[in-house]
C-alpha cells in the first residue's frame, strides 16, 4: 500500500507542477473542511495500513488521542477521527481520496460544503494518468491482477473500480477496526 501511496503522490505532485496550479493549491496544514465531511470515501486495504500505522509507527501520546476520538466516533459522525487538532494525525498513510483531492483559490470555510459550493475550484486530474499511478493498489484489492493487460477495459475504468471498493467513513465499523487494529474489546 505504501508504494500506491507513493506512486500517486508523485503523480498529483507532477500534474500540479506541470498545470501550474501547485502554487494556487489551498489546501495546508490547519485547513480541514474536507476532513469534516461525512462522506469521505475509504478503501478497507486504506483501513488496514491506517491501522498497522496507529499500532505500531506512532507515539503513544498521539495513539492515545487517536483512540480516545475513534472510540467516541459514531455511526454518522461528521469529522474524520483521525483529525486531531485541526491536523491529520495519520499523513503519511492517508487515504487515497485525501492524496488526491486538492482546491485552488481561497482555503475552504469550516463547514462548507465545497463539492456543492466550489465544485469550479476543485482540482481534476488527468485519469489515465492516475490510473497508471494506482494500478499497484488493485493488486491489494483484487488478486490475479498482474495477468491484466494494462490495455484491458479493467484497467481503464480503474478509477470506478476502486470507487466502488470505497467506504465512507461515516458508515465504517469503529468498534470492528478497535478491536482488530488495536486490540480492544
Amino acid at each position: 500500500m505504501l508504494k500506491a501511496f507513493e506512486l500517486t503522490d508523485k503523480t498529483v505532485q507532477e500534474q500540479l507542477a506541470t498545470s501550474g496550479l501547485k502554487e494556487k493549491v489551498a489546501c495546508r496544514k490547519g485547513c480541514s473542511a474536507c476532513c469534516e465531511q461525512p462522506e469521505l470515501p475509504i478503501l478497507n486495504a486504506e483501513i488496514e495500513t491506517i491501522g498497522d500505522h496507529i499500532k505500531n509507527r506512532i507515539g503513544r501520546e498521539l495513539r492515545r488521542k487517536i483512540l480516545k476520538k475513534v472510540e467516541r466516533q459514531k455511526p454518522s459522525s461528521m469529522a474524520c477521527p483521525f483529525l486531531i487538532d485541526k491536523a491529520c494525525s495519520i499523513y503519511a498513510v492517508r487515504p487515497l481520496a485525501c492524496r488526491t483531492f486538492h482546491m485552488v483559490g481561497l482555503q475552504c470555510r469550516p463547514g462548507e460544503n465545497i463539492l456543492n459550493t466550489r465544485f469550479e475550484d476543485m482540482v481534476m486530474l488527468d485519469s489515465q494518468k492516475m490510473n497508471e499511478a494506482l494500478w499497484p493498489m488493485v493488486a491489494l484489492i483484487e488478486e490475479n491482477v498482474e495477468k491484466m493487460d494494462k490495455q484491458d477495459s479493467k484497467y481503464l475504468e480503474l478509477a470506478g473500480f476502486i470507487t466502488s471498493q470505497n467506504t465512507p467513513l461515516s458508515q465504517m465499523d469503529w468498534d470492528g477496526f478497535l478491536k482488530y487494529y488495536m486490540g480492544k474489546k
